[in-house]
């Protein structure tokens, strides 16, 4: 292959990623001797966040607050369905709370769909799927499955990648010993309104 080919090549695989928006695959080219290689940087990066969300998944089980905590930066902060955001020390709070609030985990699983880098961020669409039995509102303790899709960014720092926004929050489902609930609304054992 010619020299005119392989940088033809090159130039449409840059080009097409973001035509067909697949920005979470950051590329690398590189050519020497007139062989063109591609490189996946966002691969390396997937795998470092795969195992945070595993060992976030680690901490809920175990209830290790401080390594959930270390997990989050100072800064961190959620932006809910309403638009309303959670300033850092209530998101952490938060958080801490819910910890607290479980009392065995039964499945937990994250599943990252796309992850978008642009420097020393990454945007994870992270999936949750979590089955617990919970202490709620009304002091008794109910089993709780709630799935969403959230968007999280992650920081890279001296210390290696933390987690310092959610946000973007959607397809949201939760039921409590089996029945529907509001997800954006307060836990009412009187009055569960289906969704």
């Amino acid at each position: 292959m010619g020299r005119f080919s392989s940088l033809l090549i090159a130039i449409m695989l840059l080009v097409m990623p973001a035509a067909v928006g697949a920005q979470d695959r950051p590329l690398k080219i590189k050519s020497k001797s007139g062989t063109t290689k591609v490189v996946d940087k966002s691969k390396s990066v997937r795998r470092e966040l795969e195992a945070l969300y595993a060992k976030r998944a680690q901490a809920v089980r175990d209830k290790d607050w401080p390594t959930l905590r270390a997990l989050v930066t100072d800064d961190y902060t959620v932006v809910l369905p309403d638009g309303q955001t959670m300033q850092p020390e209530q998101a952490i709070a938060y958080l801490q709370r819910g910890l607290e609030q479980f009392v065995s985990v039964i499945n937990l699983t994250f599943t990252l769909e796309t992850i978008n880098l642009n420097g020393n961020e990454a945007q994870v669409d992270a999936r949750q799927n979590f089955i617990r039995t919970q202490k709620l509102r009304d002091g008794k303790v109910h089993t709780v499955t709630s799935g969403v899709i959230q968007r999280e960014t992650w920081s890279k720092t001296p210390t290696g990648w933390k987690h310092r926004l959610t946000d973007n929050i959607r397809e949201q489902r939760v039921t409590v010993d089996g029945v529907p609930v509001d997800p954006n609304k307060p836990y009412n054992p009187g009055g569960r309104q289906q969704q």
